[in-house]
């Protein structure tokens, strides 16, 4: 949630490269079969927040990422972050 001073283009184009291996990730099992379902999130307690968090490891791009979202009861982003672990 603070300044990396990183420019802000490579945080976009590092951002999309990371959601873009995370879809994959997501879409293709270890068989490469189709995942089939949907995740239903729940809202918290009127008053307080809800974290999510998730994390993959990525043997093409030899390392690791991690995202997590804050969302307050009426399910509004309150903060976001993900990170690239090489």
């Amino acid at each position: 949630m603070e300044s990396t001073g990183e420019d802000p283009l490579q945080q976009i184009l590092r951002t999309r490269r990371y959601l873009h291996a995370l879809i994959k990730a997501h879409v293709r099992n270890e068989v490469g079969e189709t995942r089939r379902g949907t995740v239903k999130w729940n809202k918290p307690p009127a008053g307080s927040f809800k974290l999510n968090f998730d994390a993959a490891i990525h043997k093409d791009l030899n390392g690791a990422g991690a995202g997590v979202v804050v969302r307050n009861n009426e399910g509004c982003c309150i903060r976001w972050s993900s990170k690239f672990f090489p």
